[in-house]
């Protein structure tokens, strides 16, 4: 009995230290890939960022560190409530300033998905109609997207107010699902901070002019993971149904069946914790819910193959692994079915990892710095639609502005989770965040990509910032 305990805490210890290194070492790197790309971009694409800049960037870094150490002089005069209240005051006054000044349209495939939504509202759209090399016939996971979209169309009417309106209200559940993971970790002083942090984020608050499917995701993502932390079984079965709706809108889905699982059989195998029951319970109402959902837009004529399935599976791994994917390129001509570029994609990347694998690695190691290290481009990709916002406003300002406050938060959230990992073992949070990350060794990545994980980022930098200011080493208050 005792030698079975002991395998048991072995194999439970391994994996803790397994898992927490690997997350340690994302937010290290962090800052790390922050100092080589600000270098590199000063040598090489001062496009992108120069010697001007590093006035901006430098004070919004020290307009943060001095909030950390006024809030850590004054902290017996800032209540939690206090700081809630402020935290949201400014989340809401800032998005709404966003939204009264700035004139967004629909831009890139944020402009396709509008376009569709509009179509399908009107009734107008045909799924069987659409050319072969058509966006929405390439992409069709983005279908699910748009129906739903269309779904606020029809109540709304056509507009983007009605999106913004929606992404200032996931935006605020965003938040308030970080402040309460953090809550649940840690403890309610720990969470106003993370809320503190989250809600003064600059590429969270510019996101909401611009609706997107990682708005709802982000809010998904979280309710899914506090119900794989709570041990009922029916809680695992709406975790199911939840993760099946957020596939059908972003396609994620199976990265949270993979959390699962893996969570389910570390309680299940590390801490005699059964849970395979839960794991099945988990699986079976996220595939009802997706093959229900796709029915239903087959019979609407909004789909011609399941959201699931892909009509193009191999271009996001081409760029994930070989570099900018250019169709014309990879075929050698410009006449091609989609078939036909898939086939040749597929020859491409095994001839280049078997090949060419040092720059296939070269490639990756360089694309892995830039997500984890460069500005959230969120802002350009919202606002590229139009110059005059460029000139008329300090865009570059503002994007140099969140750099610095993405690596005051990163320097916390390592401090952080040092100190948490020290008294708990590996969860669903970080297990969903491990896997949000290596994924993008293999697929195509851009910083603003980083968008779902930014509440479980936050939730450890409030943490850090925690400690800083009580010099308390965290341990679990619940």
């Amino acid at each position: 009995m005792d030698s079975e305990t002991n395998n048991t805490a072995t194999r439970r210890d391994w994996f803790d230290r397994f898992g927490q290194g690997i997350m340690s070492a994302i937010f290290i790197s962090i800052p790390v890939c922050f100092v080589i790309v600000a270098v590199y971009y000063c040598i090489f694409h001062t496009n992108n960022f120069n010697v001007s800049d590093i006035p901006v960037l430098v004070l919004s870094m020290a307009l943060l560190t001095g909030l950390v150490l006024y809030v850590r002089h004054r902290r017996t005069m800032l209540r939690e409530r206090t700081l809630i209240i402020i935290a949201f005051s400014i989340l809401n006054i800032a998005m709404t300033v966003s939204l009264a000044s700035f004139r967004t349209i629909p831009a890139s495939d944020y402009k396709v998905i509008y376009e569709t939504a509009a179509e399908m509202a009107d009734g107008g759209f045909s799924a069987a109609g659409l050319p072969e090399g058509d966006y929405m016939s390439v992409y069709n996971y983005q279908l699910g997207i748009s129906a739903f979209v269309s779904l606020i169309f029809r109540v709304f009417g056509v507009g983007m107010l009605p999106l913004q309106i929606f992404s200032m209200l996931l935006i605020n559940l965003t938040c308030y699902l970080t402040y309460v993971i953090t809550r649940r970790h840690l403890n309610s002083r720990a969470a106003a901070f993370a809320l503190l942090l989250i809600c003064t984020f600059y590429p969270i608050l510019i996101s909401v002019n611009q609706f997107s499917n990682q708005h709802i995701g982000a809010v998904l993502i979280l309710v899914v993971l506090l119900l794989l932390e709570k041990d009922k079984w029916h809680w695992w079965l709406l975790a199911g149904f939840v993760a099946g709706v957020l596939n059908v809108l972003r396609p994620m889905g199976i990265l949270l069946v993979l959390t699962a699982v893996t969570y389910g059989l570390y309680l299940t195998i590390g801490r005699k914790r059964r849970r395979i029951v839960h794991i099945v319970l988990f699986i079976l109402p996220y595939v009802a819910v997706v093959k229900t959902v796709d029915r239903v837009l087959l019979d609407n004529d909004y789909i011609t193959m399941s959201l699931d399935q892909r009509r193009l599976p191999y271009a996001k791994y081409y760029e994930g692994v070989v570099g900018y994917y250019n169709a014309k390129d990879i075929v050698g001509s410009d006449d091609f079915t989609v078939d036909e570029l898939n086939q040749k994609s597929k020859e491409r990347i095994i001839s280049e990892l078997t090949g060419h694998p040092a720059l296939c690695i070269s490639y990756i190691t360089t694309k892995m710095i830039r997500y984890l290290g460069e500005m959230d481009w969120k802002v350009v990709h919202t606002y590229n639609h139009d110059n005059a916002i460029h000139e008329s406003q300090p865009v570059r300002g503002m994007i140099m502005f969140g750099w610095g406050e993405y690596i005051v938060a990163a320097l916390l959230a390592i401090t952080g989770f040092q100190m948490w990992k020290r008294r708990h073992d590996i969860d669903a949070f970080q297990i969903f965040y491990i896997g949000n990350t290596l994924v993008y060794f293999f697929i195509e990545a851009f910083s603003s990509y980083r968008y779902e994980s930014y509440p479980i980022f936050m939730m450890y930098a409030g943490i850090g910032l925690y400690y800083i200011i009580t010099r308390k080493d965290p341990q679990a208050q619940r």
